[in-house]
């Protein structure tokens, strides 16, 4: 497995971050019935479970209130992304380090190790 520093994963952070404001300026590139991995998803890659998008888009004329729910843990979501990224922004902690800095200060990009024993058996794999 590769080794992956969390201090280089900034860009990934702001991915996520641009990705949850597409979609809640328009929530339709996932509710849509024409709704497509290309614009849904925030790599652009297919599907991870196409079975579950379909199931969603069959219901989602019987479910009055998806929009405006879908919308709103995405809008919960960005806040809270904001709030544990800050030292990525420009001028945080993180963007200041050197490239040897955040070698040294390595640290894993899961928080599996604290997450008991399953996370450590899963750490060692």
């Amino acid at each position: 497995m590769e080794r992956v520093n969390m201090l280089e994963l900034g860009p990934l952070h702001s991915d996520i971050q641009t990705h949850l404001k597409k979609v809640i300026q328009d929530p339709s590139i996932l509710l849509s019935s024409e709704a497509s991995y290309e614009l849904g998803s925030m790599d652009g890659k297919l599907w991870q479970n196409p079975d579950a998008v379909d199931a969603v888009h069959k219901l989602a004329p019987n479910l009055p209130y998806l929009q405006p729910v879908l919308v709103s843990f995405f809008e919960g979501a960005l806040v809270s992304w904001q709030r544990f990224t800050v030292e990525f922004e420009e001028g945080g902690l993180v963007l200041g380090l050197s490239p040897s800095e955040r070698d040294e200060a390595w640290r894993p990009p899961t928080n599996d190790l604290n997450e008991g024993a399953l996370g450590s058996l899963r750490s060692q794999l």
